[in-house]
């Protein structure tokens, strides 16, 4: 099994998320905890030029389950976890 899908409880970094008002899940396992990372969205005229730096940018939700990824354009709100 590859390493995003192992869950050993280990990896504090894990958490819910909430985007438009609904809770994310994931599309291809149905988890519900997430990593999160900032990705550019690169486009070609500005990687010709040398000029990634001035490219949008994207939140990235990686599953802690599958690794599926999902990006989103407007950052998704952390749930608190009060369990």
């Amino acid at each position: 099994m590859p390493a995003a899908a192992e869950d050993d409880g280990s990896s504090a970094q894990l958490a819910r998320f909430e985007a438009g008002g609904r809770a994310v899940a994931c599309a291809h396992c149905g988890n519900d905890r997430f990593e999160t990372r900032e990705t550019l969205l690169n486009t070609r005229g500005l990687t010709f030029m040398n000029l990634d730096w001035l490219n949008r940018s994207a939140t990235a939700l990686v599953c802690g389950n599958c690794g599926l990824v999902q990006l989103f354009a407007t950052a998704p709100e952390a749930l608190d976890e009060t369990e």
